[in-house]
């Protein structure tokens, strides 16, 4: 790189300007205008808002009145009404008392009645229509007013016969209470005789006046003839008021008075004033306020004007610090550049390895295709025929033959089943590896399951002495009964393992162990064991033992023959499973390969099922169906033509798919075992035009039958409306259990192992000629590819 030279002279001429030159000036300025523009908008709010205040409090104020001078005047209305029905009700006890004033238990009477009617009532008089005290029962200023009062009323009413309410209320606030007066026409007869008068202290209207105020308002009444008097009079006994003052209200609550609001039918009117400063000390606080905040605004303006200028101050040396770094950068730059081409270079080689990636993950996905479609072809090509040899064996142990022919049968089966067990393992190893391989977690019998596969060893000879070899199992105590895993993998690790040892051990005995492990713990296990005395194994060739296409060593192969995929497919189904494996051994003395799984309880019941394998020979139809068998091998058609025979059902023959969908359209059929590779139309494109067919004709079952054990593919004949699979080489069992299920019901009966006495072979039905005919021709066949 090449060295950076130094910063151009010019910036060295760029000082920081001093203070108020530049824009420095121009934010002051700035700042001073702002401060007043807000300041006088605070004025300008504060104003307003001391005159929205005054008015909303008016207008609080107004409101308060309307309602309590309502409230008021239904108050006195009420009292009225009230006094002038006691007057009628009582008219003979007033009339009996104005006869004999001294008859103080009649005035006790109307006193004690009063009191039930008016709690706040003091005192009561009667005059006659000229206004005259007829108990003379009034003195002083207030007996004045009452004369002056009942003279107005008996004036005002007389000559007239229904006189309703009093015109005048005389009323005399006090502190806390309010003294009133409030006369009625008395008629102790049908003529008007005078005026029944009652003087009150009723607190009720003071309450009144309180539960309208707002808080800073005032209401009072005062007297309208004579406006900003408020008439107070001590209360004094019960019949005689002794002091009566007259109170003005100040010069100044006269000014703020308001509202006024005259209360009808008397001579008083409700009046309301703010409390004294209520306004004056709310624009006090407002302008209080405006005074701090345009202070507070003074002060943040002169911070943010000092804290601009030092910002700008700090700009103009981050400017000449810019310009100097601009420089250096200008020669960083022209080093860039130089290597901007190699960086290209190495660009264009990621994409050229890029393009090399994708071609070999397209070659290797291309290549697991090809692998997954060779493997599943030479599944189906090497079943087929296998489906013959099986096939033709079983037709053949199901006669009554030789020992000598007997035993071959059983070789050419046995050989059969080997081959069928190594394309098993082949396939089982590709779904390994590929991560498809997928556990089935039931509840099963698990010492009926171990007991099965010693079962299926005890009658082979071992190794290629062909003398017997003792086979035991050994069970703990506490070995559990119930578990939840995936037999069908439990099975084929220990057919393995116990094959492998009965392979290798040409004397001596086999012992399948099985005990529990770590039973305190959180996760217990169980330990299975494979004990033989055979060959053994050498320490030096232990490592490679569950390594794929390995043995212990080439003279094995040799000898026992085997793929090498057996111990290495046990060692991956034991750790997809949750286990581990391994083996203990000495060279000349025998092995012992163990493994181990966890333990999980069965959590329903399960039953001991070792027996069935033992005692079922073949399966009786308990209905016979009527059967389509679609098949493009004569072979394949004859045997299980042959094995539906057995069982009791009928069958008619289609060689391809398209026979088939014709075949099914005119003939009433109960059931189709349908083949999946054929020629004119497979088994699934068969099956969806079945299904597609009108009516009852689209639901049959239908069964597939194929050399094809993927189980991808299987999939596959599912999705096309397939309603069970049973794959070739065909057991007789498997096919008569997925009849039951796919029909719904018990169709097939298991029917009991009755050995003969001669040759301990089941009884059945003969093969006829054509039969016999047809395994001369496949052994024929054999021969012939042999040669």
């Amino acid at each position: 790189m090449n060295s950076i030279p130094p910063a151009n002279p010019k910036n060295r001429d760029l000082d920081p300007p001093g203070p108020g030159t530049g824009l420095s000036s121009v934010s002051s300025i700035f700042g001073v205008v702002f401060f007043v523009l807000l300041s006088a908008l605070i004025v300008f709010f504060t104003d307003r808002d001391i005159d929205t205040h005054e008015s909303t409090q008016r207008t609080i104020l107004d409101a308060s009145i309307e309602k309590a001078g309502y409230t008021v005047e239904i108050f006195i209305d009420t009292r009225r009404r009230h006094i002038e029905a006691f007057s009628k009700d009582n008219a003979d006890l007033i009339r009996g008392y104005v006869d004999s004033p001294e008859d103080q238990e009649a005035r006790a009477t109307i006193d004690t009645r009063l009191r039930l009617w008016f709690p706040e009532y003091f005192t009561f008089t009667v005059a006659d229509t000229a206004g005259n005290d007829l108990i003379d029962d009034l003195e002083g200023f207030v007996g004045r007013i009452c004369q002056a009062s009942i003279q107005s009323f008996a004036e005002a009413r007389s000559g007239q016969e229904d006189t309703g309410h009093m015109d005048e209320v005389v009323i005399h606030p006090m502190a806390n209470n309010y003294h009133f007066d409030i006369m009625a026409p008395w008629r102790p007869s049908r003529e008007l005789a005078g005026v029944f008068f009652v003087s009150f202290f009723p607190g009720s209207i003071a309450e009144i006046l309180r539960s309208f105020e707002s808080p800073g308002h005032r209401l009072v009444l005062v007297n309208r003839d004579r406006p900003g008097l408020i008439e107070v009079t001590a209360k004094g006994a019960r019949d005689v008021i002794s002091t009566t003052r007259e109170i003005n209200l100040s010069a100044e609550e006269t000014e703020a008075i308001l509202h006024r609001k005259p209360i009808n039918g008397s001579r008083w009117e409700l009046v309301g004033y703010p409390a004294a400063g209520l306004f004056a000390a709310y624009a006090a606080d407002a302008w209080r306020d405006a005074t701090i905040l345009i202070a507070a605004l003074f002060l943040a303006t002169a911070l943010a004007i000092i804290a601009m200028q030092r910002l700008e101050r700090r700009r103009m040396q981050a400017q000449r610090a810019l310009e100097q770094k601009t420089d250096e950068l200008s020669n960083t730059v022209d080093a860039l550049s130089s290597s901007k081409a190699a960086l290209e270079a190495q660009a264009q080689r990621l994409r050229e390895l890029a393009d090399q990636q994708k071609t070999l993950r397209e070659t290797a996905e291309a290549a697991e295709k090809a692998k997954s479609e060779f493997l599943a072809s030479m599944s189906h090509e090497i079943r087929t025929p296998m489906t013959g040899v099986v096939g033709f064996a079983d037709l053949l142990l199901h006669q009554n033959l030789e020992p000598e022919s007997r035993r071959m049968v059983h070789k050419i089966k046995g050989s059969a089943w080997s081959l069928m067990r190594i394309i098993n393992d082949i396939l089982d190893m590709s779904k390994l590896e590929a991560g498809k391989m997928e556990l089935e977690y039931l509840d099963f019998h698990l010492p009926a399951l171990v007991r099965e596969v010693a079962g299926m060893f005890e009658e082979q000879p071992g190794g290629r002495s062909g003398k017997p070899v003792d086979l035991r199992v050994d069970l703990s105590d506490g070995f559990p009964i119930g578990i939840n895993s995936d037999p069908t993998r439990l099975r084929q690790i220990l057919v393995n393992l116990v094959g492998n040892a009965k392979k290798l051990t040409e004397a001596g005995s086999i012992t399948v162990h099985g005990q529990m492990i770590d039973e305190g713990a959180p996760k217990p296990m169980i330990r299975f064991a494979v004990e033989d005395t055979g060959i053994g194994i050498g320490p030096d060739v232990r490592d490679d033992l569950f390594t794929e296409f390995k043995q212990a060593d080439a003279s094995i192969s040799r000898r026992f023959a085997g793929t090498g995929l057996g111990l290495s497919i046990c060692k991956k189904l034991v750790e997809l499973l949750g286990g581990e494996i391994g083996v203990e051994s000495e060279y000349g003395k025998g092995s012992t390969f163990w493994f181990t799984l966890p333990f999980t309880p069965a959590t329903s019941h399960v039953d001991s099922l070792e027996a069935i394998s033992q005692t079922v020979s073949h399966f009786v139809a308990e209905r016979p169906l009527s059967i389509l068998v679609v098949d493009d091998n004569e072979l394949n058609r004859q045997i299980v033509g042959s094995i539906l025979t057995g069982m009791g059902h009928g069958f008619k023959i289609a060689e391809n798919g398209q026979q088939a969908v014709e075949m099914h359209e005119n003939g009433g059929f109960d059931l189709i075992l349908m083949d999946v590779r054929m020629p004119v139309m497979s088994g699934p494109d068969a099956t969806r035009l079945i299904r597609r067919a009108a009516g009852a004709k689209a639901t049959i079952p239908i069964i597939a039958l194929t050399a094809d054990a993927m189980e991808e593919h299987k999939a596959a004949y599912f999705e096309a409306g397939m309603d069970g699979v049973v794959t070739k080489p065909i057991d007789r069992i498997d096919l008569a259990l997925v009849i039951n299920d796919v029909m719904g019901e018990e169709i097939n009966l298991p029917k009991a192992h009755q050995p003969s006495a001669a040759t301990d072979v089941p009884a059945e039905e003969p093969i006829d000629d054509g039969q016999l005919a047809a395994v001369d021709d496949f052994l024929k066949q054999i021969d012939a590819s042999i040669d």
